[in-house]
């Protein structure tokens, strides 16, 4: 057949939105287990201070030091084709270098789905080149935050500093918020909104209102996230003074540090419920989501925590497994990012939901209360007995 005479006619929106889904899914997929793979060197080196992501320039075995070639290093296919050993030495590598490659595959066919092929008539490419990037740093984070109970400041210090720059160029990013956003623009500074218009669209061609808006809830967002989690912090550190205090003890006596010294320490301020490196982090997701967003964020993050972070802490053999907070930071920005409006809405209606089905929303919530005083009780005695 004559390549000239091949002819692709899309003349319905159902035959647009299906060319996109196989244009835009299948290929960030695939991009996406590629993109995982360079995760996987920013997960390994980015907590060790003698290691670069650029140097060494190849990936090598961790055992054997030698370098993996690049037939050896295709995304979640070479880990099944050697059978999860090193080539040179025979070392087992871990599945979870394959599992970040599909994770990472995954997460990118669900952006590509939500933000392109699920609206041909109005593709929204910028976003899912932020989402990727976002994305990015959020299995980063995760991961070597379940690894080291750290977040990297190459990755939470200049996501601070370009969200709100990234909010002003693309402020679909704070889509969801944006119709409260006007709401209040508009009862309190009518004017300011008025004249923004009438300034702007002249020369532009385009009001400035979303841009502004977005600049100015990213702000928001920023400070209010970043103060959020610093005053749990603070009075997390206040009431569980005592217990974290003896976690310290108890790390201290697994790792072989007498008391003596440990004495070095007893001036230092009390240990906080969470770390400055979760304040960052908030205050990062703050500035990409804004004000709305953190509070989303921190709904889904408390919940996703509690059905599974308590389990992990009652369960854990020792009885002391300490569980960090940012994963579940990250979750719930990555499905507000995906979800936003859906959550705003069911949030907006919530009210109506509640007066309609009262009684089970009392009995949902006696029942959460008491599911939460057991395990707090649980967890009590066993740490008591450990």
């Amino acid at each position: 057949m004559i390549l000239s005479q091949i002819h692709i006619t899309v003349d319905s929106p159902e035959a647009a939105s299906a060319f996109m889904l196989w244009l835009s899914v299948p290929f960030s997929f695939i991009f996406g287990a590629v993109v995982g793979s360079f995760l996987n060197v920013c997960i390994y080196r980015l907590p060790r201070n003698c290691l670069s992501i650029i140097r060494p320039k190849h990936s090598f075995c961790t055992a054997c030091k030698k370098d993996i070639f690049w037939f050896d290093n295709i995304p979640i296919i070479s880990w099944f084709v050697l059978g999860g050993k090193c080539r040179h030495c025979g070392a087992k590598f871990s599945i979870r270098y394959a599992m970040i490659e599909l994770l990472t595959a995954v997460l990118f066919g669900c952006l590509a789905w939500r933000f392109v092929a699920s609206q041909p008539r109005d593709p929204q490419w910028e976003m899912l080149f932020i989402g990727a990037v976002l994305t990015g740093a959020f299995i980063v984070i995760l991961f070597i935050d379940v690894d080291f109970r750290i977040i990297p400041d190459e990755i939470d210090i200049p996501g601070i500093i370009a969200a709100p720059i990234i909010s002003f160029l693309i402020p679909a990013l704070h889509a969801p918020a944006m119709p409260y956003l006007e709401k209040v623009f508009d009862a309190n500074w009518p004017s300011f909104t008025a004249g923004l218009q009438k300034m702007t669209a002249p020369v532009l061609g385009t009001p400035l209102f979303e841009n502004v808006a977005a600049f100015a809830h990213s702000i928001v967002g920023m400070c209010v996230g970043g103060a959020i989690i610093w005053s749990l912090g603070i009075l997390g550190g206040a009431v569980f003074k005592k217990t974290l205090e003896q976690d310290e003890a108890r790390e201290r006596k697994e790792l072989g540090i007498s008391e003596e010294e440990g004495e070095g320490d007893a001036g230092k301020p009390s240990p906080a419920a969470m770390g400055f490196g979760d304040v960052k982090l908030m205050a990062m997701l703050g500035g990409f989501f804004g004000v709305i967003g953190v509070f989303s964020i921190l709904v889904v993050g408390v919940l996703s925590a509690t059905l599974i972070g308590a389990p992990i802490r009652l369960f854990y053999r020792k009885g002391d497994a300490k569980v960090p907070f940012g994963p579940f930071l990250v979750g719930g920005a990555f499905v507000y990012l995906i979800a936003g409006d859906r959550m705003l809405s069911f949030a907006w209606h919530l009210p109506d939901l509640m007066r309609e089905y009262r009684g089970g929303f009392v009995a949902g919530s006696l029942a959460a209360c008491a599911l939460g005083i057991i395990l707090l009780i649980a967890l009590r005695r066993r740490r008591l007995k450990s």
